[in-house]
């Protein structure tokens, strides 16, 4: 017997040591490759040692988790990845580092 439906993940990312767009990016090629549900696994990451080793404050892992999880989001969804806004609208830099404004992708 063949198998018809099969679920795919990527595992627990730690998303403060992960680039968003990265993370996206292996999302849609595991997608476009398998054709089947995509599953991904996200958390902030639990070993300190681990972000101090990597140059990360362990004390901001939860924001830029949830600021990943936010640019991921909107990247998948086919939305401009905006890094954060002020009480003006104006885009301000977030946690995330090297990633500015991204344009609409083009339809």
């Amino acid at each position: 017997m063949r198998t018809k439906r099969i679920k795919l993940g990527l595992g627990v990312s730690s998303l403060p040591n992960h680039h968003p767009v990265q993370v996206a990016d292996r999302v849609v090629l595991l997608d476009h490759l398998t054709r089947v549900q995509v599953i991904l696994g996200a958390g902030p990451g639990q070993l300190t040692d681990d972000s101090k080793m990597m140059g990360i404050d362990p004390l901001k892992n939860r924001r830029k988790m949830d600021e990943s999880f936010g640019i991921i989001y909107r990247l998948l969804h086919g939305l401009a990845a905006v890094v954060g806004s002020n009480e003006s609208g104006e885009s301000v830099a977030g946690e995330v580092g090297g990633l500015r404004d991204l344009a609409e992708p083009s339809r």
